[in-house]
């Protein structure tokens, strides 16, 4: 029998617009799915909707590593989190009962720095 990642390949160039927040979506090199919100504020709204999925897709997390995809969401190029197949959850994701959710903070911060700049 294969695994998920076998079955399941992903490739994209979409725009994704919830609530009036548009982010463009897009395959890196290695499979992952990129997420490029324009802020952090957009990233925030999109994950609060995805968040409001009904079971069994409100664990995203889990339902995308058991299919074998990563998401990785950026906001003016820096990565500020990483959803799914290989992502191990730290303590700040566990406490919020996120599993194969990772935030990264110093992306959060590059970010917001980059946004106060005007920097794209």
């Amino acid at each position: 029998m294969s695994d998920a990642s076998d079955v399941l390949r992903v490739e994209a160039d979409l725009t994704l617009t919830v609530e009036g927040e548009t982010a463009a979506v897009s395959t890196g090199p290695f499979g992952d799915v990129y997420v490029d919100a324009p802020s952090l504020a957009s990233a925030l709204r999109i994950a609060r909707r995805v968040g409001d999925l009904p079971p069994p897709l409100d664990h995203s997390g889990n339902r995308l590593a058991d299919a074998g995809v990563t998401v990785v969401v950026r906001v003016r190029r820096a990565i500020v989190a990483r959803i799914g197949a290989g992502v191990e959850s730290g303590r700040l994701e566990r406490l919020a009962g996120e599993e194969r959710t990772r935030i990264y903070v110093d992306g959060v911060l590059t970010a917001a720095v980059r946004e106060l700049r005007g920097v794209r």
